[in-house]
């Protein structure tokens, strides 16, 4: 079976190669990226955050770039397995 996109990830969290270096780097570095979303989607985010801080408080820790970066896996997994029926490609489509 296939390795779905987060479940690389969640491997590649667990160890990741430098391959300048060929050292092994800390599993939980981030790279920072900048893209431009709606006010809207930014909107929706702050909501989001905000619903699952609530939620979640003492039992989890969570963050914007922890809602994104888990958003785009589920959207990547689902392209990657369904293909044109997935959402992300019926959504790019409208």
């Amino acid at each position: 079976m296939k390795e779905s996109y987060g479940q690389r990830a969640a491997r590649q969290k667990n160890k990741t190669i430098n391959p300048e270096s060929n050292n092994t780097v800390r599993p939980d570095r981030k790279e920072k990226s900048t893209f431009n979303l709606s006010l809207d989607t930014l909107n929706n985010l702050e909501d989001a955050w905000v619903l699952l801080r609530r939620k979640l408080k003492g039992t989890q820790r969570v963050t914007k770039t922890l809602i994104v970066e888990k958003a785009i896996e589920i959207a990547l997994d689902d392209l990657e397995s369904k293909s044109e029926l997935s959402e992300l490609y019926h959504r790019i489509c409208e």
